[in-house]
């Protein structure tokens, strides 16, 4: 990516912006599943990023396991499962920092055409990879939050 894109980005981007609010009801009714002891999941990110898909996929792991919920990494391939899409874009903005964005949405997979629902838990910011890590961390305890608050009547 040349430098004016990324100045651009940063632009518009100058702090980091964090997609807030309460979820619709809608949503929660659209991941309500008959078993939420079990979550699937994938991972999707670019080789931008300063991390492996390992380092992230514990991450993940971990904020579902500590939720007690037992992570399915990507078993999303069953007709009408319920599963969590946790994406990662990176552009290296210098030596110490990177330009990001973090989307965690809820989809269910049938096929032709598989469905993802229209709510995003994510951020887009600038920082270091300690940063990033923070902020995947992050969004993806507000997606499993709301998986809980959909499943368990919280």
């Amino acid at each position: 990516m040349n430098r004016a894109f990324i100045t651009f980005l940063i632009a518009i981007f100058a702090v980091p912006y964090s997609f807030a609010g309460e979820p619709p009801e809608w949503f929660y009714k659209a991941i309500k599943v008959s078993n939420a002891n079990e979550l699937a999941y994938f991972i999707e990110m670019n080789d931008s990023c300063p991390f492996t898909k390992d380092e992230v996929n514990k991450i993940a792991e971990g904020v579902l396991i500590r939720s007690r919920i037992k992570p399915l990494k990507e078993e999303i391939f069953v007709s009408g499962r319920i599963y969590l899409r946790l994406g990662i874009s990176c552009v290296k903005w210098n030596d110490s920092s990177q330009v990001f964005s973090i989307n965690s949405e809820f989809g269910r997979y049938i096929p032709e055409p598989g469905i993802i629902f229209d709510y995003s838990f994510g951020f887009i910011g600038i920082g270091s990879k300690d940063y990033i890590e923070q902020n995947f961390k992050s969004s993806t305890e507000s997606a499993v939050t709301a998986f809980m608050k959909a499943n368990f009547n919280l």
